[in-house]
């Protein structure tokens, strides 16, 4: 029986001397203090129905309070006098008729944009009308003309002249004050265009020779008459081809 009691008496001082080990190793590891012993003495100390009751009882409180709260910010207000509202909602009617008065105004200058807009295009249009016919115009007066007889006896001659002679009279029509430069440009482009193409060449070289500027109008102007580049009949006589068809290959020489 001793020996039992001296075993129990063993373990119980080891236990005993664990503990206190323990206790001294979380204080010397600055994980045990005071008011560490505190916060765990607190936290065991009520019972779990007591914690519970507690609990209830602050929220209750909690919600009292904000309620409350409440009531005295309602409270706090004070009521806005009419005069007050009154001008309030003036102010707010007025700011909100000069944003649809800017909205309107900027709906109207779009409006009179695209109205002027509309106008200039159909000016426009109505020009470059008048240019087509004006236009359609001169290429049938140029029709014409090259196919009447006088004209053709005029295209004959400049050939007969030689490409130096031709392009010195070519070089006085153009000069003419008495009428337009366009009207000018297109008198000399229908003769090119009727002249046999070697001829025509030989002229626009010699127009290149001097004036390069010049000779690009003419042969543009001989394209814009629509005439077909290279047809031939076979004849000397009736060949009638573009101007353009042997301008670079073909050299000086007489028709």
């Amino acid at each position: 029986m001793r020996t039992v009691w001296t075993i129990i008496s063993v373990l119980a001082l080891a236990n005993l001397l664990a503990m206190a080990g323990f206790v001294g190793w979380l204080g010397m590891s600055d994980r045990l203090s005071k008011d560490r012993i505190e916060q765990v003495r607190a936290v065991f100390a009520p019972t779990n129905a007591q914690q519970q009751i507690d609990t209830t009882k602050a929220n209750a409180e909690a919600e009292a309070a904000e309620a409350q709260a409440k009531e005295d910010a309602r409270v706090g207000q004070m009521p806005m006098p009419a005069d007050d509202r009154t001008s309030t909602l003036a102010e707010l009617e007025a700011i909100a008729n000069m944003r649809v008065a800017r909205a309107e105004g900027e709906a109207k200058r779009m409006r009179e944009a695209l109205e002027l807009s509309w106008e200039e295009l159909k000016r426009e249009r109505a020009k470059l009308e008048r240019e087509r016919n004006a236009f359609d115009e001169m290429r049938r007066g140029l029709a014409e003309t090259e196919g009447a007889e006088q004209f053709q006896k005029a295209v004959a001659l400049y050939e007969s002249l030689g490409a130096d002679a031709a392009s010195n009279l070519f070089r006085q029509i153009l000069d003419d004050r008495g009428r337009s430069r366009d009207e000018n440009i297109r008198t000399v482009a229908a003769y090119l265009n009727a002249m046999k193409s070697r001829t025509a060449a030989q002229v626009i070289k010699q127009f290149e020779a001097s004036d390069p500027a010049m000779a690009a109008v003419l042969l543009e102007s001989i394209r814009s008459l629509g005439v077909d580049a290279g047809r031939d009949t076979g004849t000397d006589a009736d060949a009638r081809p573009n101007a353009t068809a042997e301008l670079g290959s073909s050299g000086p020489g007489t028709p």
